[in-house]
């Protein structure tokens, strides 16, 4: 049996655990004090942006193996929508929050390529082995 259809099988609570807690790590991070995240920074020496790609394409994937089923149309649009929104509504927090964090309009954008590659993949990949 194929991986993409022991996923499709695997119990949904899974993949809600795992988005609710994938979620979680998201906002944390992205809200932290910067105070904090200065001692952290030395260790974590990968890119701001691609921290945002990674955590939007797994935030997309986890939230489409939750709602995914066969005969619910649009359900990947619906998961990319709400990434998206996600996605902004955290760079909103950063600008009002004093936390010392500030928003900024290119880790939207590398939201959406992280979102967009998660699409991809899902169309291209997961969706098509899955019709067969």
């Amino acid at each position: 049996m194929s991986i993409t259809k022991r996923l499709l099988q695997a119990k949904k609570t899974y993949f809600l655990i795992l988005a609710v807690l994938w979620l979680f790590l998201v906002t944390v991070a992205c809200l932290i004090p910067v105070g904090i995240m200065r001692d952290v920074e030395p260790d974590f020496k990968i890119s701001d942006k691609i921290a945002h790609v990674f955590f939007y394409f797994v935030n997309t994937i986890l939230c489409f193996l939750y709602f995914y089923k066969p005969d619910l149309k649009g359900i990947l649009l619906k998961v990319a929508i709400f990434s998206f929104v996600y996605g902004i509504v955290i760079e909103v927090l950063q600008l009002v929050l004093p936390f010392g964090r500030s928003a900024e309009f290119t880790d939207v954008l590398a939201n959406g390529i992280g979102i967009l590659l998660a699409i991809l993949l899902l169309k291209f990949g997961f969706l098509k082995r899955a019709r067969n």
